[in-house]
């Protein structure tokens, strides 16, 4: 073939090709720019199109490589939900609570944060709370979402429940029988402590009234009965006033156990008078809990 023919066979199949690509581009709805790309590729020989594709193809992975791919919802184990519960209502109930808001040693920072430092859940692995969870961005955030969140239930259901059981102030020239509170309809602090009790019945099944609770539960409400009596429940807060209320307990008693104690005994004979009589001798003087004595104090102390 000579060279004059070989050259009209080659801009003949050129421009076939690149009435192709054009053909193509408009079955495709290509943009401008990749419809000028599409003909500078078919104006290429063999070779320099395997070449070609070969970079294309890398340059796709580079880019593919590159994209942050989204992250999957990470799902507590059931396990680990149920054990977190169980221990926020535990910590919620413990009479020598040293707090309920607060940020420095209130049940979040106490049940969750100093779990990174052999607390409480970081000794039971098999709860499904792990180091590697623990250090995955991912999903101990979606953990410490769920402990606020249940914390913020437990609280305002305990609340609720003190909030109907203080009943109404009584006539001052009304009767009353002997063995009735000074509010009338008010609930007796055995019959509140079991409507606490009763919140977190299904995660702790085993918990009981004692009379330790029955002292912190009548500290609870005498600080909400002193906030609802002034008009001041939203301020600062029932929970934020309770948690200063307690900081001068424990600086009044240097945190003596039986010292602070006492101070929740005078609060438990004062619901007596103010809510209605009823015996306590049948209460366990020691609290039942799921958690052994020094893991509770862990819980308490936050170290």
């Amino acid at each position: 073939m000579s060279p004059t023919v070989f050259f009209f066979l080659s801009v003949t199949f050129s421009k076939d090709l690149g009435q192709y690509a054009a053909q193509v581009s408009r079955k495709f709805h290509l943009t401008t720019e990749a419809q000028d790309e599409l003909q500078d590729f078919s104006q290429l020989s063999g070779p320099q199109q395997s070449v070609w594709i070969a970079a294309r193809m890398l340059d796709v992975n580079a880019r593919m490589s590159s994209l942050i791919p989204a992250e999957s919802v990470f799902h507590m184990p059931v396990a680990l939900e149920g054990r977190i519960d169980q221990i926020l209502f535990l910590a919620l109930v413990d009479y020598l609570a040293p707090a309920y808001v607060a940020k420095a040693n209130g049940p979040f920072t106490r049940v969750i944060i100093n779990c990174q430092s052999q607390t409480f859940l970081e000794k039971h692995p098999s709860w499904g709370l792990t180091g590697v969870i623990m250090n995955d961005k991912s999903k101990f955030p979606v953990i410490k979402t769920r402990v606020r969140d249940k914390l913020t239930d437990y609280r305002n259901r305990v609340k609720v429940a003190i909030e109907e059981s203080l009943g109404v102030a009584r006539d001052p020239l009304e009767v009353v029988a002997p063995g009735e509170g000074i509010r009338k309809d008010a609930l007796n602090i055995i019959t509140l402590c079991q409507r606490i009790v009763a919140v977190g019945s299904k995660v702790a099944p085993d918990v009981k009234v004692s009379m330790e609770m029955a002292g912190c539960i009548a500290y609870l409400r005498y600080r909400y009965q002193a906030q609802f009596d002034k008009g001041k429940l939203m301020a600062p807060g029932f929970w934020e006033d309770v948690d200063s209320g307690l900081q001068e307990v424990r600086e009044a008693t240097k945190e003596v156990v039986e010292a602070m104690s006492a101070v929740f005994s005078r609060s438990l004979r004062d619901a007596l008078a103010l809510y209605g009589m009823v015996k306590l001798d049948h209460l366990a003087t020691v609290p039942p809990t799921l958690l052994d004595y020094s893991e509770l104090r862990v819980l308490r102390l936050g170290h």
